[in-house]
């Protein structure tokens, strides 16, 4: 049963709030997403629901109208336990003084951050405050000066007390998670979208690192920090990043002298994370210009396309002078699960394990509204195949020689579909299962297994690994994306080193995800086509 509807911008941190207390209890909300940059939010149809313009509003499930997000947070939290069974849920209470202190700490919210870090996160990203005042163009620049001089000063003092507080206490109320969580988290989390570093604050960035590790967490455009595999590397060298605002660029790589010395130099390779429909473009235009490229999964939106930029890629000239020591500019494709140590571990049991007979495959991972993944027009429209089955299944299977699929549209926010099911054959003969759902409720899983002539070797999750029935924990070793990249900077640092041709680590071969996109291509294909089998051409490993 739906809590109700709410009414909500994908990138308003208030409406965030709710969001994020209805994904941690597990409750089923309808969002209405209003668009701000239209001033939707100030025409008569979203007046006749709260006459303050403002998000987020909610309309309850007996139609009652909550228009704060404090008051819809204290409504839900005290109304709803887990997957909406009768509250209150643990993050309020029924003791008057223990709702006082979180009352306290909402107090907090909407003071101290709205008028620090909230105020300098709008202006720098959107020009000014998004709010019942009227739109944006009505501010000066000179009154946007103040405001952003203002607000560093309390945003600043707001994590100063903050840090103070959480020195000494793992939550902000209670000792456990409250709404108080819920409500602070998002704005002082989102500080460096208006330059004021988290770095001095160290309680504060664990506490945040606490938040993201609650069950049901989901995110908001601008949390996560996309740079830190390259960071964590000791063998690369940050000159420059591009983002959607410079403020939010320039919060990433600081302004000192030492950095602005190094972005004078040249750039000798990319990492490239963009939409599906983009990338490919950009990915030939960094080669053409003799840049060695680290792109994102998919390789391209589909096979037609993957094979023509791969055309371009091979024919560009050894020993090209438009890149480093004389090498070819080369082009890595990152997301492998193949860096994964579990997937290491597991691979290497099956090795020894004679032949492959079956193998199954099972993702379930429900796509709610409200999350960052879905929350973005090129995902909510998607301008190429597969919508989710793609972006998401584009990571799990290769070396198949036929596939015959079906397919469905669960929920309505995932077209065109959202789950797949395909029985398949490998190049090798065995048989097995692909299940492939972001749409299901079914509880979230990430399995594989393979059984072989001498016994059988499963994946649950991503730090366990199941041997013949016996569970072994593997250390995950900081996560694929950070291995993959150590090894890709690796490869860039040796060849520089010893003025040689770049070699790119097997895993990270173009051709690896272009085997990966023909996989989920003929899911597809074959879904559309009511399962007929289709063969498939593009396959490196023999299974």
């Amino acid at each position: 049963m739906s809590a109700g509807t709410l009414y909500s911008w994908p990138e308003s941190g208030n409406s965030y709030k709710v969001r994020l207390l209805a994904a941690l209890l597990g409750l089923d909300l309808k969002i209405h997403d209003i668009d701000f940059l239209k001033d939707e939010q100030h025409q008569p149809p979203f007046l006749a629901i709260n006459p303050r313009g403002e998000v987020p509003t909610l309309v309850t499930a007996d139609n009652k109208t909550l228009t704060d997000s404090s008051s819809i947070l204290v409504y839900l939290a005290g109304t709803y336990a887990h997957s909406g069974s009768p509250g209150p849920s643990t993050f309020w209470s029924t003791e008057i003084y223990e709702q006082a202190q979180i009352i306290d700490w909402l107090a907090f919210s909407n003071s101290w951050v709205q008028f620090g870090v909230f105020t300098n996160r709008a202006i720098l990203s959107y020009n000014g405050p998004y709010n019942a005042l009227g739109s944006n163009d009505k501010w000066s620049q000179d009154k946007l000066a103040v405001l952003l001089e203002e607000g560093a000063i309390r945003g600043n003092k707001s994590l100063q007390i903050l840090q103070t507080w959480l020195e000494t206490h793992e939550w902000l109320a209670l000792g456990r998670p409250t709404i108080a969580d819920v409500s602070v988290f998002v704005y002082v989390a989102l500080a460096p979208m208006g330059d004021i570093a988290l770095t001095p604050y160290p309680a504060v960035l664990a506490w945040i690192e606490r938040v993201k590790k609650l069950p049901g967490f989901i995110s908001i455009p601008g949390l996560d920090d996309p740079l830190p595999a390259v960071l964590a590397s000791p063998d690369l060298t940050l000159l420059a990043v591009y983002s959607r605002t410079l403020a939010s660029a320039k919060s990433l790589i600081g302004e000192d002298e030492e950095e602005k010395r190094r972005i004078t130099l040249d750039i000798a390779a990319v990492t490239i994370a963009l939409p599906i429909t983009v990338q490919p473009a950009v990915i030939r235009r960094c080669l053409a210009a003799g840049k060695h490229v680290l792109s994102e999964k998919p390789i391209a939106p589909d096979i037609a396309s993957a094979l023509e930029l791969l055309r371009f890629y091979r024919t560009l000239d050894v020993g090209s002078s438009s890149s480093r020591s004389g090498s070819t500019p080369t082009w890595s494709v990152a997301e492998n699960q193949r860096f994964l140590t579990n997937f290491e571990r597991a691979a290497a049991e099956v090795a020894q394990r004679g032949r492959v007979h079956t193998f199954r495959v099972r993702i379930t991972n429900f796509v709610a509204l409200g999350g960052k993944y879905v929350e973005t027009v090129w995902r909510k429209n998607p301008g190429y195949q597969g919508g989710f089955v793609l972006d998401g299944g584009v990571h799990q299977a290769a070396g198949l020689s036929e596939v015959s699929a079906f397919s469905a549209q669960l929920q309505p926010h995932l077209p065109p579909v959202d789950t797949v099911v395909a029985t398949a054959r490998t190049v090798g003969g065995a048989v097995g299962t692909i299940s492939i759902s972001f749409g299901t409720r079914e509880e979230k899983a990430s399995e594989y297994a393979v059984g072989s002539e001498k016994g059988w070797v499963g994946i649950r999750e991503f730090d366990r690994v199941v041997v013949d029935g016996k569970n072994e924990d593997v250390d995950a070793d900081g996560g694929g994306v950070k291995r993959e990249v150590r090894a890709w900077a690796a490869a860039l640092r040796e060849a520089e080193e010893k003025n040689e041709k770049v070699k790119v680590h097997p895993s990270l071969e173009p051709e690896q995800a272009l085997a990966d996109l023909e996989l989920i291509e003929a899911i597809l294909k074959s879904a559309e086509e009511g399962g007929r089998v289709v063969k498939l051409q593009h396959q490196r490993v023999a299974v």
